[in-house]
């Protein structure tokens, strides 16, 4: 009785595994689409779900948040180390640019179902020869982003000042 209780589960899990493998090869999970809503930086309020984490001034900062480092230059060379560290990552691309207000929004998607998650970064300045950066970063499907929007925004961070000081 034990081996066909076995047996049916791994049955189960083969025809399930079978049609998330078709799904995937007709596309229909694979490239999902997203809609997102451009941050009020001035009047951020926090989602009520907790797949989202923001990079932000320690004054305005609130909820999954982590306090926005200084960089040294100006808000153009951290533009500049931003696209270029952005268009390194993968399956990521940056979907709307303003050159303008130093912003801009991309686009990363999960590796084997392609789900997109959301990143809206702007420049903003601090004191002469300095600037600092906004970024909230948002998983669109799912309550939950087991840590990678964070992760990530983190990461990014950390690839921009490293970009900086070799530039």
């Amino acid at each position: 009785m034990k081996d066909k209780v076995v047996i049916c589960g791994l049955l189960k899990f083969y025809n399930i595994l079978r049609l998330l493998i078709f799904l995937f090869s007709l596309g229909v999970i694979s490239g999902c689409s997203y809609h997102y809503e451009s941050i009020s930086w001035s009047e951020f309020t926090p989602p009520t779900t907790p797949n989202y984490f923001i990079v932000c001034p320690s004054s305005t900062c609130s909820g999954r948040s982590y306090p926005s480092p200084v960089f040294p230059g100006s808000q153009a060379n951290l533009f500049s180390a931003v696209k270029e560290v952005i268009s390194k990552q993968p399956r990521t691309s940056i979907v709307s640019i303003d050159a303008t207000t130093y912003s801009l929004v991309a686009v990363q998607r999960t590796l084997i179902f392609r789900f997109p998650d959301v990143i809206q970064i702007k420049i903003i300045p601090h004191n002469s020869n300095q600037s600092s950066i906004l970024l909230y970063s948002k998983s669109v499907y799912g309550h939950y982003d087991f840590g990678v929007n964070e992760s990530r925004a983190l990461l990014w961070i950390d690839l921009f000042s490293e970009t900086l000081k070799n530039n």
